[in-house]
């Protein structure tokens, strides 16, 4: 089995504490089942920690902006505990907007050596896109263009459920899958992830289901912020990837 070198987890919540998308990295790190992940859970029962710690961290995460914790010890699904690196952002519209909070975990206190800690949103979308596209690399499971993507995706997803609410979230999913089908795109949204059927989708199914959640997304909450979230992560994603993202129309502008 290969192990990715730098096996981290990413959990989203809204200004409420709930969590809003969790990351499959975050859902093998706590041997949860990848089926029904845990959404709409306050975050105390979603990391296994008391809730008065679990209050702590937020409260520190907004007065600060961003925290970077030695260890948590998050419980597992089979009960045990297990210590990990824990790293938050505040995340705000405007200045005073608070919206939610990324958190990012590791499991191993060698790699605090080689991961830069998140201080801002930007920098925890951009680990987050690292991760995918290494993982998609070693493991082969998926191709460049897809992880790019299902990255964009998860962040209108997060934006949306933090925005709108975890309903608009869910219609997202509903959407993406009803376009899937009707154009006979083998792809399927799933508990808030995008599958692929096989590594030879067409190359315009990729434009299609982009402008799809693109187009919701800015019907529901507007175009600057969708195109700020969006530009956000092109900022900082692999050249090559995003050249060839480009060539297929798969970028916002705020002005378009």
């Amino acid at each position: 089995m290969t192990v990715l070198p730098h096996s981290m987890g990413f959990l989203f919540t809204n200004a409420l504490g709930e969590v809003v998308f969790t990351d499959r990295g975050f859902l093998r790190l706590t041997k949860r089942s990848l089926v029904r992940p845990p959404i709409a859970e306050a975050l105390h029962a979603t990391l296994g920690i008391e809730e008065r710690s679990a209050c702590q961290f937020l409260q520190d995460l907004t007065h600060r902006g961003s925290i970077d914790r030695p260890a948590l010890s998050i419980r597992t699904t089979t009960g045990s505990l297990r210590p990990m690196l824990a790293a938050g952002v505040a995340v705000f519209t405007g200045r005073e907007n608070y919206i939610g909070a990324d958190i990012q975990l590791s499991p191993s206190l060698a790699e605090v050596k080689t991961l830069a800690r998140p201080q801002t949103h930007s920098d925890v979308l951009d680990n987050y896109a690292k991760q995918a596209l290494e993982e998609a690399r070693l493991l082969k499971t998926r191709t460049f263009l897809q992880v790019y993507l299902a990255v964009h995706i998860d962040a209108i997803q997060v934006l949306l459920a933090r925005l709108g609410g975890l309903d608009m979230r869910d219609a997202l999913e509903r959407i993406i899958n009803s376009t899937a089908i009707g154009h006979r795109i083998p792809t399927i949204m799933q508990d808030g992830h995008l599958e692929f059927g096989d590594r030879t989708v067409p190359l315009g199914a990729y434009q299609t289901l982009f402008q799809t959640a693109v187009d919701y997304a800015v019907n529901a909450i507007g175009r600057r912020m969708v195109a700020e979230e969006m530009q956000t992560i092109d900022r900082r994603i692999d050249p090559g990837v995003l050249k060839a993202a480009m060539l297929l129309g798969l970028t916002v502008g705020v002005d378009e």
